[in-house]
């Protein structure tokens, strides 16, 4: 694998070479218009079988950029090599060698040599921790604030940092142990308390108002898996999805894959095996191709996604409405309707009486 980046790329690209490959590839009309307008694009991720594959492949496209008047740029092209063993892979590009590196950070993301999500989770948590600290004495604790507006802030700063790319994770116990410690951090602060008020933390998140992360975590997962179901052959990210590598597992307890837990986090959460859910992606798709609405394809797949999530609650509050709408109507019959009753049936018990 090489992360390769272009010296001066947005200035040294020629424009229009670019545009007569976008016009061959149907791009045209406004959205030509709109590319043009903002294009700008100085990375390329490069991933062949080998290291001579690789080598060859960096050759021509080091070749094709001098051509087009573009650079490479060595000093801040990387390679790196996945495999939990240190595996050596010597990359050049005019002569110059390409450092090799044991991780690299592409488009927000972390990647390892080891090809593990543990240190990307830890940095957004990291990320998060940072994030309160410095808002700790002007938002989370400042009493002349109200919660509502800090709440406002923990769903619109504090959870997008602690959960960014959080579709691919696998949650472990201390994944999801270290999620929810991070959140409540936040939300007992803002409810005013600690740790040594020993109040559970499904309380503060009743008072509050606010769901569990770990819940929003596994909705996002799960709504990813619909799409890669959805996505036409071809797409990088499906075929990935899809594919089934070859060769022989290492020694020792092999790795959770995210496909793996995902279905069991789809079958133990929805009650919906892997079987059915694309089965359900696949007549969503059907039923697109026949109305040619995409729009409510994307409804119908959401609302299935999320059927399983709601359905529990919305039975909850079916079965607790009229026992409360009951209790809240007791007062003000005992206060108003039943000294009227009262006295209606008073002259008629007199009477019988007599």
């Amino acid at each position: 694998m090489c992360f390769v980046d272009l010296e001066k790329a947005f200035d040294r690209v020629p424009r229009g070479i670019l545009w007569e490959v976008l016009w061959e590839y149907g791009v045209r009309g406004p959205l030509l218009r709109a590319v043009r307008s903002q294009y700008n694009r100085s990375r390329s991720l490069v991933r062949i079988a080998s290291c001579l594959d690789l080598q060859h492949a960096l050759g021509r496209f080091a070749a094709e950029c001098e051509a087009a008047g573009m650079r490479f740029s060595t000093s801040k092209s990387e390679a790196m090599v996945l495999d939990r063993k240190k595996v050596a892979c010597t990359l050049q590009v005019g002569g110059e060698v390409l450092p090799q590196v044991e991780e690299f950070k592409y488009l927000g993301v972390l990647f390892t040599s080891e090809g593990r999500m543990d240190r990307e989770i830890d940095r957004w948590i990291g990320a998060a921790a940072a994030v309160m600290r410095s808002m700790y004495q002007s938002v989370v604790v400042k009493k002349e604030l109200s919660r509502k507006a800090k709440l406002s802030i923990y769903q619109s700063i504090y959870a997008p940092t602690l959960t960014y790319g959080h579709e691919l994770w696998v949650m472990t116990e201390r994944v999801r142990s270290r999620i929810q410690a991070a959140e409540m951090s936040f939300l007992r602060r803002v409810a005013g308390r600690s740790l040594r008020d020993r109040i559970r933390s499904s309380v503060t998140r009743e008072e509050l108002g606010v769901e569990p992360l770990l819940l929003r975590i596994e909705r996002g997962q799960l709504r990813w898996l619909g799409h890669l179901f959805q996505m036409p052959p071809g797409r990088l990210s499906g075929e990935v999805f899809r594919a089934c590598p070859t060769g022989k597992r290492p020694r020792g307890r092999p790795r959770t894959r995210w496909r793996d837990y995902v279905f069991r986090l789809a079958w133990e959460r929805l009650g919906v095996n892997p079987e059915e859910l694309e089965s359900e992606t696949e007549s969503c798709l059907h039923h697109r191709d026949l109305v040619g609405s995409e729009k409510q394809e994307r409804v119908e797949i959401r609302s299935f996604i999320t059927h399983h999530y709601t359905k529990g609650k919305s039975a909850l509050l079916n079965s607790t409405i009229l026992p409360i709408f009951l209790l809240n109507l007791l007062p003000i019959f005992l206060l108003n309707l039943l000294p009227i009753f009262l006295l209606n049936l008073l002259p008629t018990f007199l009477l019988a009486s007599l």
